[in-house]
């Protein structure tokens, strides 16, 4: 019975150990210097962020209100059949790539962000911003120092290679359990 729905319904964590997904996720959040996460389309974490070195999560997570451009992102319940990006008013950029088991079942979102994507605003651009927004500039901007930049071309590639190698492994190992639930 368990093989079954394993077979009809993929979870990403019934196909991947979570240690090794954690793993694959922190080097990815290392290497890129962007944060990450892995949810379900109802935005459940399924893994715990991974946080790149030096950025300094716990003030990140309040002041640039980390998980609340979810909703924004994929709105519903079914989650974007594509990769999807936003901006937020301070010129912060999160993206959500999705990661299929087969052509047509996604089984989570890894969730890249905060980052800033093109230029950096300079510091009375994001004063003006953050006034506007009643939040307070003198803690924003070390907060947006600490964000790596990157060019639109750059993310984009990222982006792609994290669908590439997640959807991948992830397709590989719902194969590897369709076979042994078929032979057994």
């Amino acid at each position: 019975m368990d093989r079954h729905v394993l077979i009809d319904r993929p979870a990403l964590l019934g196909l991947i150990e979570p240690d090794r997904w954690q793993r694959l996720q922190d080097q990815f959040a290392t290497v890129l210097g962007i944060p990450l996460r892995t949810v379900t389309a109802t935005h459940e974490l399924l893994s715990a962020p991974s946080w790149p070195p030096a950025f300094e999560y716990e003030p990140a997570m309040q002041l640039l209100r980390i998980g609340e451009e979810l909703p924004q992102l994929f709105p519903s319940s079914q989650g974007p059949p594509a990769v999807t990006s936003a901006t937020t008013p301070l010129g912060i950029t999160y993206a959500t790539v999705p990661i299929r088991a087969t052509s047509t079942q996604i089984v989570a979102y890894v969730v890249l962000g905060p980052c800033i994507v093109g230029a950096r605003d300079s510091e009375p651009q994001l004063r003006d911003r953050a006034s506007q927004l009643q939040l307070d500039a003198d803690v924003l901007w070390p907060m947006l120092l600490s964000l790596k930049l990157h060019t639109h071309s750059s993310i984009r590639s990222a982006l792609q290679l994290i669908e590439e190698v997640g959807t991948s492994i992830v397709g590989l190992a719902y194969q590897v359990k369709r076979l042994a639930g078929a032979s057994a």
